[in-house]
């Protein structure tokens, strides 16, 4: 008899719980490991979180009053799209400020898929008659 919600927040406070219950258990099996140093980074990364979530609420309801139409859903997806990528843009920036390891290890998987396309849109070149010239596609 209660409303839809409460299976979200059911399933959440299960997986509150079940989390609490193995960190307990993994301190008893391995014996004491540094917890602070566990509980940091996801500490840094909710408060990241909280103030990317206030940073764009603002901007959010001034681009829903004055810019788009949100009436129409091209207009909803513009504002959707438009305050997500701020939104990730401001997570990651304050991330890279609380110096949280994941989003440097971010950046370097970013490098490197850069990198990676690069090297996949260069000409391939290929070995003719003893010299190497530019494939002609």
């Amino acid at each position: 008899h209660l409303p839809v919600w409460s299976l979200g927040l059911s399933t959440s406070i299960a997986s509150i719980i079940n989390a609490g219950i193995l960190f307990v258990l993994l301190d008893k099996r391995v014996g004491t490991f540094p917890r602070m140093k566990l509980c940091m980074s996801p500490a840094k990364m909710i408060i990241a979180a909280v103030l990317a979530g206030v940073a764009i609420f603002i901007p959010l309801k001034l681009l829903d009053q004055l810019v788009f139409d949100t009436t129409r859903t091209f207009g909803l997806f513009l504002l959707t799209g438009t305050a997500g990528g701020v939104g990730l843009v401001m997570y990651i920036a304050i991330s890279w400020v609380f110096n949280v390891n994941e989003v440097h290890s971010f950046i370097a998987l970013m490098k490197r898929v850069r990198r990676t396309q690069q090297v996949l849109l260069e000409p391939a070149n290929e070995v003719v008659g003893g010299g190497v010239q530019d494939k002609i596609s």
